[in-house]
């Protein structure tokens, strides 16, 4: 099967990881996959270099140098140049630019190939041009693949999708390079992952983070991440760390920056009790890893994130921008080791047999297959 990944850039966030391990995965199946980036590059190539993915990069004309409508033109003749080049039988877009599926459609008329699209937002996430074309999209698109139940309600609820349409595939988990590490406990940490966007809500995790330390004087804060991506608000990092000083907590959180999916063991040796306050998600990659790793994880009700771990009774699940209720949960893992293990344990397994990177290709193969054939008994 020829399949084309189709993507805004190549940062280091959640979407751009799982296109990279499903193209993976497909690739392995002995299909022939390519991941176009219609966009920034940023420092994801290498890393599918290495695993010997094909990827490429579509020249974007500037529009600061041409008017708007003119340069979303040209844009537009080159990805779909470029598409007509590669011949596709499935192209798999992914995230909610209208770009994309302006795009995706327009691909479908010029060479009949089949559409597949993914979508990871949830209610709040849906700009209004967006919503302009979400009703051609899922008229043209053969299917779209949702990565919770959460996504999939919204984009029924809100956009008025047909739930015949979508298919919840949950994210896939890289599993490589996985190995068991223990987790601190003297002093014990609490620690977050992420892009340090608005919605992620790090100041809500400093405000609990206050809280818990003038309870608790040994722990420690770990802020994982950095300001990435096309959707990167400059300047957050300074703002959050004067946010630290202001709470009187700074010399307790440490920002470690970014780092590479080598070093995932290492990160998550440094962390006892992970935590997630985001106020918009969808299905996030750093809970599943925390999950994999067996870290006790406390999450908002954003997203699919409940999915994960509220209801398979593997985590504790808070109100969105409730830093006390943050606090309170980590509070109660912080002071008892015993029940830190077993949900730990229970959050390992339970993410395991969820988001299996086999599965979740091999659901996604079936998908395409019953596309092309126009079958729906294709098993």
């Amino acid at each position: 099967m020829r399949i084309v990944h189709l993507v805004s850039d190549l940062s280091r966030a959640g979407t751009q990881r799982q296109v990279m391990i499903v193209a993976r995965g497909q690739a392995a199946l002995g299909h022939r996959v390519t991941i176009l980036v219609a966009g920034p590059t940023y420092d994801l190539g290498p890393e599918l270099d290495a695993a010997g993915l094909r990827w490429m990069a579509i020249p974007q004309v500037s529009r600061v140098r041409l008017p708007l409508k003119l340069g979303g033109v040209i844009n537009y003749a080159l990805i779909v140049g470029t598409l007509l080049r590669l011949r596709p039988q499935i192209v798999h877009s992914h995230g909610f630019l209208t770009h994309h599926r302006r795009l995706a459609m327009t691909a479908r008329r010029l060479t009949g190939v089949r559409l597949v699209h993914k979508e990871v937002n949830v209610p709040g996430c849906f700009p209004e041009h967006y919503r302009a074309v979400a009703a051609e999209l899922a008229a043209r698109t053969g299917c779209i693949v949702a990565n919770c139940r959460a996504v999939r309600d919204a984009l029924v609820a809100e956009l008025g999708y047909d739930p015949a349409k979508i298919q919840v595939v949950y994210n896939a988990l890289d599993m490589e390079g996985y190995r068991v590490v223990d987790a601190p406990t003297d002093p014990p940490t609490v620690g977050i992952i992420g892009r340090f966007d608005p919605e992620k809500r790090h100041e809500d995790f400093l405000e609990a983070a206050a809280l818990v330390a003038a309870e608790h004087p040994t722990v420690r804060f770990l802020i994982f991440g950095r300001e990435e991506g096309a959707t990167a608000v400059r300047g957050r990092e300074a703002f959050l760390r004067q946010r630290a000083e202001e709470l009187g907590i700074a010399e307790r959180v440490e920002f470690r920056g970014p780092f590479t999916p080598a070093e995932l063991p290492e990160v998550m040796a440094a962390i006892s009790v992970y935590t997630q306050p985001s106020e918009f998600e969808g299905l996030p990659n750093a809970v599943m890893e925390a999950m994999l790793y067996g870290r006790p994880c406390v999450v908002t009700e954003a997203g699919g994130m409940p999915e994960l771990v509220g209801n398979g009774g593997v985590g504790i699940v808070t109100p969105v921008r409730d830093p006390k209720a943050l606090a309170a949960a980590w509070m109660r893992l912080l002071a008892d080791a015993e029940l830190r293990r077993r949900l730990g344990e229970a959050a390992h397994k339970r993410v395991v047999k969820l988001c299996a990177p086999e599965a979740v290709v091999g659901t996604l193969d079936l998908i395409y297959r019953r596309l092309l054939t126009g079958r729906e008994d294709v098993t």
